[in-house]
């Protein structure tokens, strides 16, 4: 019932100017993904969520 339902997005952005390896932006959001899972874990029953990982570069 998406009709009834709210969404929010939080996007987390890291600007750089030498791109890092694939391997060092997945270990930096695997770290942000333990920690707003332990926030997110907290959150009120029937309150659902969503972790996702997207290493594409913005051009």
């Amino acid at each position: 019932l998406s009709s009834t339902q709210t969404f929010y997005q939080f996007t987390a952005l890291e600007l750089y100017a030498v791109r890092p390896s694939d391997e060092e932006l997945h270990q930096k959001a695997e770290r942000l993904s333990k920690f707003l899972g332990n926030i997110l874990e907290a959150t009120p029953p029937g309150f659902g969520w969503q972790l996702l990982e997207d290493l594409r570069p913005l051009e």
